[in-house]
This record gives C-alpha cells, sequence and structure tokens, in this order.
C-alpha cells in the first residue's frame, strides 16, 4: 500500500492524529477525501473504486446515500438540450 501525503492546518491534523478509527470510517474518509478528485474530473470512479479496493458500483452507490450524485446535474442538461434541439430539427424536417 502507498501513502499519501496531504498538508493540513496543525490544528486539524492534532485533531486526526487523536482518533482511534474502526474500518469503516477509515473508508469513509478515504473515499470522502477521493470524492473531491472525482468532482473536479481529476480521477474516474472506476479508479476512485480501484484505489479503495472497492467495486466502482458499490461506491457510486455509497456516495448516493450521502447526496453525491453519479450523473452531474450540468450534464443532465446538456443532454436535455441536445434532446431538445434533435426534436426540433425532427420537427422542422417533417414540416416539409
Amino acid at each position: 500500500m502507498k501513502k499519501a501525503v496531504l498538508e493540513l492546518p496543525d490544528k486539524m491534523a492534532d485533531y486526526l492524529k487523536k482518533q482511534s478509527l474502526d474500518d469503516v470510517t477509515e473508508f469513509k474518509r478515504a473515499a470522502f477525501l477521493l470524492y473531491a478528485y472525482i468532482d473536479a474530473g481529476l480521477m474516474s470512479h472506476g479508479y476512485a473504486a480501484e484505489l479503495l479496493g472497492v467495486n466502482k458500483f458499490n461506491l457510486i452507490d455509497f456516495y448516493g446515500e450521502y447526496g453525491l450524485s453519479y450523473i452531474d446535474k450540468k450534464d443532465v442538461e446538456k443532454y436535455k438540450d441536445i434532446e431538445n434541439e434533435v426534436s426540433d430539427f425532427l420537427a422542422a424536417c417533417s414540416r416539409t
């Protein structure tokens, strides 16, 4: 296993050192840290799942339980816009 080094404020680092966490809590902490990279588009769900040692779909379900959607709302809006454009185009074609 590899280690990653994070720079944290001193108070945060002191707090984390005092915590004795179980495996579930450690998993959650790591998963939420990785989600920041997923959300920024720097990491895929699949790669995050691989790093965590879990199935991609289980990780997606885990994030969903905390309201973190797999599908970006901006992407859904783009697809709706494309769908509307195609519908308008087809309607215009059928009138001619």
